[in-house]
């Protein structure tokens, strides 16, 4: 429906043998545009671009939430968005959320998504989650840390649902 963002899956009936009547009820989610829209962590180690795969996350799966959505809803154009935490200064911390962006624009791409629907923004850090007063004011360095990995993400907007893919 023009307007929503597409949703559905995929199911079989390998095994059945008779007649069946399936019903599934979707619902419907406005396309909100220049808000932020969360996914799964997409995270990164302090200083580094490269997505953080660990015993903990998986950037790159994260990052198949947002594929799946936009091979879902082939007319969405969306920016993706990196932040850092405050630690290092604003204009290297802007450097490096444009990396981060370009990282995540770059795996999409690799994925089959076109380059002209997604848009990649650095934020650097002035877009934070937890401030520095709350992290200072956590009681253990492995509080600190999470607090200011939670600083350092991706975020995606959806700015026009107007994309015309080529030749089509």
């Amino acid at each position: 429906m023009d307007g929503f963002i597409a949703a559905g899956d995929q199911f079989s009936t390998v095994g059945l043998e008779r007649s069946t009547t399936f019903a599934k009820e979707y619902f419907l989610d406005p396309i909100l545009l220049e808000i932020a829209y969360t996914f799964p962590e997409v995270r990164y180690d302090l200083g580094k671009w490269e997505l953080q795969v660990n015993n903990e996350v998986n950037s790159a799966d994260s990052l198949n939430y947002l594929l799946e959505l936009l091979q879902k809803n082939p007319n969405l154009v969306v920016q993706l968005e990196a932040h850092t935490d405050t630690r290092d200064g604003d204009e290297a911390n802007r450097i490096l959320s444009n990396k981060r962006a370009k990282t995540c624009k770059d795996y999409l791409i690799s994925k089959g998504i076109a380059a002209a629907r997604l848009e990649s923004k650095g934020f650097g850090e002035t877009k934070n989650l937890v401030s520095d007063a709350e992290i200072a004011a956590m009681a253990s360095n492995e509080e600190k840390e999470a607090g200011h990995q939670k600083n350092r993400r991706t975020e995606f907007t959806i700015l026009r649902f107007d994309y015309v893919p080529k030749g089509e």
